[in-house]
Parts: structure tokens; C-alpha cells; sequence
């Protein structure tokens, strides 16, 4: 699941960030983990 959330964090844009950060939080990410995550694998 967490692969798939950065994967889509990945495709860059406001919204794939959304949508990667609301992924991992429904998995029980804590919210800062999560947002760094999806804003590292947009940066890559």
C-alpha cells in the first residue's frame, strides 16, 4: 500500500501529493512521516 501511495506521490501535482498523503494516513501513517514521504518521492 505505502508503495503504491509514493508511487502515485511520484507523478508530481498538488493533487497525486494529496492523494499519497490521505493513502498512507488511512494506513495508520503518523501525518508528519506521511507527508514527508510523499513530498521526498515527489521530488525524485
Amino acid at each position: 500500500m505505502a508503495e503504491r501511495a509514493c508511487l502515485r506521490g511520484a507523478e508530481g501535482g498538488h493533487e497525486n501529493l494529496r492523494a499519497c498523503y490521505f493513502e498512507l494516513r488511512r494506513d495508520d501513517v503518523p501525518a508528519v512521516i506521511a507527508y514527508e514521504a510523499c513530498r521526498r518521492a515527489a521530488e525524485e
